[in-house]
């Protein structure tokens, strides 16, 4: 019975850490998006001014300061949006991490699930056999040490 306490408390434990892992991941998502957020609205303002310099109600040829808006508009984007995707990809390569633990402790749980049923089912059939059956293998796994 203690072997069982002990193997439950491991899945305790690591259920706890996959908690404060998850609880973590929310958190750090939560900062990121607040990171993302500027830059979505730098975006939005880029897209504003790449919108005004492109107006087809213009009929006038682009000059020189169209085309530094143009370039710093969507150099901005460009910049914008390859911060949003290594936020992005730190949160995915996390969570990624966080569903192979869970995996892996649904994997052991039911291992282990297993294994105790079967220690149970034998110890109630060592129970049905009664004292003397009982007494056999105690005697057969002393026998086992000694010739050891």
């Amino acid at each position: 019975m203690r072997r069982e306490v002990a193997e439950f408390t491991y899945i305790a434990n690591e259920f706890e850490q996959l908690v404060q892992t998850f609880n973590k991941l929310v958190i750090d998502t939560k900062h990121k998006m607040g990171l993302i957020l500027p830059h979505m609205c730098e975006a939005r303002d880029h897209i504003g001014v790449l919108t005004a310099v492109f107006k087809p109600s213009d009929n006038n040829l682009l000059t020189t300061t169209d085309y530094d808006d143009i370039k710093i508009a969507t150099g901005g984007l460009v910049h914008g949006m390859k911060k949003m995707i290594d936020l992005s990809r730190a949160s995915s390569k996390e969570g990624s991490q966080l569903n192979e633990r869970i995996a892996r402790l649904k994997t052991d749980v039911r291992t282990r699930r297993s294994t105790v049923k079967g220690r149970i089912h034998i110890s109630k059939a060592l129970n049905f056999l009664g004292p003397l059956a009982g007494a056999g293998i105690v005697a057969r796994a002393v026998m086992t040490m000694v010739a050891a």
